[in-house]
């Protein structure tokens, strides 16, 4: 681990247009994943937390990322 690391000093990797563009694409996965959810739970499809999962763990990485700027 690097000084800077241990620090709490971290450069951050990706500059305002990158979080910012980081954070739209995790709201939009979230967003979708929410409606597929919906859609998938009201016409009683028994996979709705197996189909929706992919969009929900891209949506929660794209924010952790934007949040940590890396």
């Amino acid at each position: 681990m690097s000084p800077e690391a241990r620090a709490g000093r971290l450069i951050p990797n990706i500059g305002p247009q990158g979080i910012a563009r980081r954070r739209r694409q995790g709201i939009a996965a979230l967003g979708s994943g929410g409606v597929a959810a919906v859609v998938l739970a009201l016409a009683g499809g028994p996979w709705v937390g197996l189909a929706t999962f992919p969009f929900f763990w891209a949506g929660a990485l794209q924010l952790l990322q934007a949040h940590e700027k890396t």
